[in-house]
C-alpha cells in the first residue's frame, strides 16, 4: 500500500524473481514487469487460493508513476496513511482484476470508511509447487489395455484424447476389423482433480473371436462362433469416480469383421445411423454377440441405455456410438472411423506415445485404432497437460 513516504511497490521490495497468486498462477516474473503494470496473471487470489469477490482493494497508487507517488505534487489519497477511517477522507483504490495499471488504481478513490481488501505479499512456503508442463505426460498417455488414472492440479488446462480400440481381423481372408472412433476432451479444473480413464482392445481374430477388454459395460461383442471376429473396446473417461454420472468422453470401438472371403464387411466405431444399437441383447452399454456369420459390434455409448452395435446375417459387426460431455469451460469432439482408418488417423501425438514396434504400418505411421490387416489397433488414450 503506497503512503506520502513511498510508492507502496517499494514495500514489496526489489530483489525477487517470480510473484505468484495463492492459485499458483504467476503474476509477474520480476520487479520491472510489476512496476510497468504489465502482470501475467491477476492477483486476484484470497489467501484460500479462491477467486476474490471483491472489485476493489485499496492501494493508495496513483497509476500515472508509481516511482513518483511520494512526490509532493503527485500525493496519493493514503486515508490519512491509513490511519483513519473517517468518510471526510479518501482513498484510491485498485481493482484486483486487472492485469494492467487498473489492479493499481482505477483513478478513483473512495471514502476512508469504507472496508476493502488490500494486497499481501511476501513468501509463502505452503504454496503448493504447481506445474503445469503444457506437453505430453509420457507416463499418463497409455495404449495397453486397462484402467488408469491422473491427478491434474488446479487452474492446469488437459486434454485427454481417446481412440477406441478395432475389431477383430479376418485370419483367413487377410480382411481388416472395423476402425475405432476418436473423442478429444479439454478443460481447466478449478481444484486438484483426479481423472480415471480406460483403454479398450481390440477384438478377437476370425471364428468366435472376443470381444476387445474395456472397462466394465464398454467391452467389445463376441463374433459369432463360425466366422465372426470380436468387435473392438470402447475406450472412456471419467471425473472423480468411475461412474456412468460422471463419464466426460466415449470413444467407441470398431465393429468385428465377418470373416466371409470375397466379400467385404468392416463398420467402424464413431459412425451414426446404424452403426449402433441403443437396445442391445444384454441391455447394457457394450457390444453384442453377432448373429449367423457376423462380426461382434464395437462398445459405445449414445448418452442413453445402448451405444453397442451389433452385427447381422451375414454382416459385420457395427462400431459403437462416441459420445462427450458438453458444457461451459468444455472443448470437446468426437470423429468417427472411416472403414479401416481410425477418426483422427493422423494425430501427430500418435508417434511420440506409441513406441516404433507397435501398430506400425502405413508407410511407417503409428496408429491407435486402426483396423488394418497386419497391424490392427488396440485403443489408446493420450493426456497432455
Amino acid at each position: 500500500m503506497g503512503s506520502s513516504s513511498n510508492s507502496g511497490l517499494d514495500n514489496i521490495g526489489w530483489n525477487w524473481g517470480t510473484l505468484k497468486n495463492m492459485a499458483g498462477q504467476t503474476v509477474a516474473t520480476d520487479p520491472g514487469s510489476l512496476v510497468s503494470f504489465s502482470l501475467s496473471a491477476a492477483p486476484n487470489r484470497t489467501e484460500f487460493g479462491a477467486v476474490t469477490v471483491n472489485s476493489r482493494a485499496w492501494t493508495g497508487l496513483h497509476a500515472g508513476n508509481p516511482t513518483l507517488i511520494s512526490a509532493t505534487s503527485y500525493l496519493p489519497d493514503t486515508c490519512a496513511n491509513w490511519t483513519s477511517g473517517a468518510t471526510s477522507i479518501t482513498g484510491v483504490y485498485g481493482d484486483p482484476g486487472g492485469t494492467g495499471s487498473q489492479f493499481a488504481s482505477v483513478s478513483a478513490t473512495s471514502n476512508c470508511a469504507t472496508s476493502y481488501p488490500i494486497y499481501c505479499v511476501g513468501p509463502n512456503p505452503d504454496l503448493p509447487n504447481i506445474t503445469c508442463p503444457g506437453a505430453i505426460d509420457m507416463t499418463a498417455s497409455k495404449y495397453a489395455s486397462g484402467t488408469y488414472s491422473v491427478t491434474i492440479p488446479a487452474n492446469c488446462q488437459v486434454t485427454f484424447k481417446l481412440w477406441g480400440g478395432a475389431g477383430g481381423i479376418d485370419t483367413n481372408c487377410n480382411g481388416a476389423g472395423g476402425a475405432g472412433g476418436y473423442a478429444v476432451f479439454t478443460e481447466t479444473p478449478s481444484t486438484n482433480t483426479t481423472y480415471y480413464y480406460s483403454v479398450g482392445g481390440r477384438g478377437g481374430a476370425s471364428a468366435y473371436g472376443a470381444g476387445g477388454s474395456g472397462a466394465s459395460g464398454f467391452a467389445g461383442g463376441t463374433g459369432h462362433a463360425t466366422t465372426g471376429s470380436g468387435g473392438g473396446g470402447a475406450s472412456v473417461l471419467w471425473r472423480n469416480t468411475i461412474s456412468t454420472a460422471n463419464i466426460l468422453a466415449v470413444a467407441a470401438g470398431g465393429g468385428g469383421n465377418r470373416n466371409q472371403c470375397g466379400t467385404s464387411g468392416i463398420k467402424a466405431g464413431g459412425q451414426t445411423g446404424n452403426s449402433y444399437s441403443s437396445t442391445v441383447t444384454n441391455g447394457q452399454i457394450g457390444g453384442c454377440a453377432g448373429t449367423t456369420a457376423a462380426g461382434g459390434g464395437g462398445a459405445g455409448f449414445d448418452g442413453a441405455s445402448g451405444g453397442g452395435g451389433i452385427g447381422g446375417n451375414c454382416s459385420p459387426g457395427h462400431g459403437g456410438q462416441n459420445w462427450v460431455l458438453t458444457g461451459m469451460g468444455i472443448t470437446s469432439s468426437t470423429v468417427a472411423g472411416s472403414g479401416q482408418a481410425a477418426g483422427n488417423f493422423n494425430d501427430s501425438d500418435m508417434a511420440t506415445v506409441v513406441p516404433t514396434s507397435t501398430n506400425a504400418c502405413c508407410g511407417g505411421n503409428y496408429h491407435l485404432g486402426s483396423g488394418y490387416y497386419g497391424a490392427p489397433g488396440a485403443g489408446g488414450v493420450i493426456v497432455r497437460y
